[in-house]
């Protein structure tokens, strides 16, 4: 027998019909969890999925008190992004590299300028079989 995901037993068995009306909720959750990762997913990102860089207002460099190149975009793309406790660290011997996480489990790799992404997961659903705790995600089904 060959193993599959769940999202794809879902989807492979709702093709013979076997799920009534109800079970809609099903299908798109299995659909959802088969989306292939975007960086808007995790952090505010303009229309070609670069990450928004914000200027600071004061003087310390505060993160939270950034002024964005354009203010309303990047509200809207905030309201889209899915995974809360999204968090980075930089590592020394990788100058200029941000390894980005959620919970404890890295996510991706990106340069400072937003050029050279790594994935070290896919899809909605690799990302959950390695997490070790519940994720947070803002959407609904």
């Amino acid at each position: 027998m060959k193993l599959i995901s769940l999202s794809d037993f879902v989807l492979e068995k709702n093709s013979f019909g076997l799920f009534v009306k109800n079970d809609e909720q099903i299908r798109k959750y299995a659909k959802f969890l088969q989306r292939d990762l975007t960086l808007s997913m995790f952090l505010p990102c303009d229309s070609n999925e670069k990450p928004f860089k914000g200027k600071p207002l004061s003087p310390n460099n505060d993160a939270e008190w950034l002024r964005w190149e354009n203010e309303e975009e990047y509200i809207k793309a905030k309201a889209l992004i899915l995974f809360d406790n999204v968090s980075y660290q930089k590592v020394e011997s990788q100058k200029g590299v941000r390894f980005y996480s959620v919970g404890d489990t890295q996510v991706f790799n990106i340069c400072d300028d937003g050029d050279n992404l790594y994935w070290h997961h896919y899809n909605i659903e690799s990302l959950l079989n390695e997490y070790d705790e519940t994720i947070n995600v803002n959407v609904s089904f």
